[in-house]
């Protein structure tokens, strides 16, 4: 078989010639008697796959190729000897012999028995679900120092007492300092509508009626914008 112009893919008569190629490598080289499986691999894998620059197939696929032929073809040197088979017998051929003959597993098409199945008791619907589901708020009293805290802020005053809350708010954000900051946020956020809430109160309003529905009265009240505007 001329190893540089096969294919790539090589059949399983190739595979068993490499493999027969390979009893006599080691038979050149007296090894012939080695019958350890790893031994051999490393042989083959080291000193003959690559020989001459061409890669035979992997052990794995030689050695199957080899359990799976019982006789071969046999050659001398300079002669060939055509239809003459014998079965070549030697300690390597009787390890990578058929330990026993090939039996396919059947696939079983039988039926399974019969059976009874108990559905048992379906579980309550979740419609009828009684639970209350109750999260308890806690109040929190806005502190009497955050109006002050904004106008220092704003730069309109000047506390030494809150300079560590101003120190907080104007530092990194970090999971030290998260709760803590937040919580001066809200407060000041909550301060501030206040203030804006306060802005629209007014004194001696008076109040019309409504020109399309004269059940209704209208109050006009500066400084509020509608989502339309």
């Amino acid at each position: 078989m001329n190893r540089k112009n096969r294919k790539r893919q090589l059949s399983r008569d190739n595979l068993r010639a490499v493999g027969f190629d390979f009893i006599e490598f080691l038979a050149e080289r007296e090894r012939r008697d080695i019958t350890d499986r790893s031994i051999l691999k490393n042989i083959y894998n080291e000193e003959f796959r690559n020989r001459d620059g061409v890669r035979d197939p992997n052990f794995s696929s030689v050695l199957f190729a080899l359990k799976n032929c019982s006789k071969a073809c046999i050659t001398t040197s300079g002669h060939a000897y055509s239809n003459t088979n014998a079965e070549y017998r030697s300690e390597l051929a009787a390890l990578l012999g058929l330990e026993e003959p090939f039996r396919p597993k059947r696939l079983e098409t039988y039926e399974p028995a019969r059976c009874t199945i108990d559905e048992g008791v379906p579980p309550e619907s979740f419609a009828q679900n009684f639970l209350k589901f109750v999260v308890p708020l806690d109040n929190y009293t806005r502190p009497s120092y955050i109006s002050d805290l904004a106008k220092v802020l704003k730069g309109s005053r000047s506390i030494p007492k809150l300079q560590e809350q101003k120190s907080l708010l104007e530092s990194d954000l970090g999971f030290h300092n998260y709760i803590e900051r937040f919580d001066l946020l809200l407060y000041l956020e909550e301060d501030q509508m206040r203030l804006d809430i306060k802005g629209y109160n007014k004194d001696d309003v008076s109040m019309v009626k409504d020109h399309e529905n004269k059940q209704l009265l209208v109050l006009e009240v500066s400084s509020i914008h509608s989502e339309d505007s």
